[in-house]
């Protein structure tokens, strides 16, 4: 039983890693191992990773299926899921900014996801308004009514910033590109 002298003691960290007694599962598989219980503190970005993927694949196939609302609104659906799939990957690093597991960088922060998702509407109105210019792209698929049409452009241009935020935390939480320095400019 558990008691037992001499018994192995090894655990899963959050992150899958078999810690503790590792080598004493590959010497003897009759010693007993049991799983370190789940920090519930992680319990809300476990559920925003799974809710977003879970949103990612039902959207996904709604929108080969041609499913309405799925196949007209497809990239919202998408990117919203990925944005809260990948919040909740960062709460579960630490990598949302002061290192504490559990801390959503835009979930855990209502003031300031709002205020992005504004300023990101704004930003993108920008280039936007820079493409009247240069016509250098134009929307397929778009509802015919202009007001859902315009909901629909904001909605889906509120992501930009968030969508910049998140891959910038992630890709340092993984410490991508540390150590890749460019010479100085004359």
């Amino acid at each position: 039983g558990p008691g037992r002298a001499g018994a192995a003691a090894g655990h899963l960290t959050d992150a899958g890693v078999w810690q503790d007694g590792m080598q004493a599962l590959t010497e003897s598989p009759t010693r007993e191992f049991r799983l370190a219980r789940s920090n519930p503190a992680l319990r809300p970005a476990k559920l925003a990773v799974a809710i977003g993927f879970g949103l990612l694949v039902v959207s996904t196939i709604g929108m080969l299926r041609q499913v309405e609302p799925f196949a007209t609104w497809y990239y919202d659906f998408a990117w919203y899921s990925v944005l809260l799939s990948a919040d909740g990957m960062l709460a579960l690093r630490g990598a949302a900014g002061r290192g504490v597991k559990g801390e959503f960088l835009l979930l855990g922060r209502r003031w300031f996801l709002v205020s992005m998702l504004f300023w990101s509407v704004v930003v993108w109105l920008f280039y936007e308004m820079l493409n009247f210019r240069l016509q250098n792209w134009y929307y397929v698929f778009v509802p015919d009514q202009t007001a859902l049409r315009w909901i629909g452009a904001a909605i889906a241009f509120a992501t930009v910033l968030p969508a910049v935020f998140v891959s910038e935390a992630a890709l340092r939480s993984f410490n991508f590109a540390e150590q890749i320095r460019w010479k100085r400019l004359p």
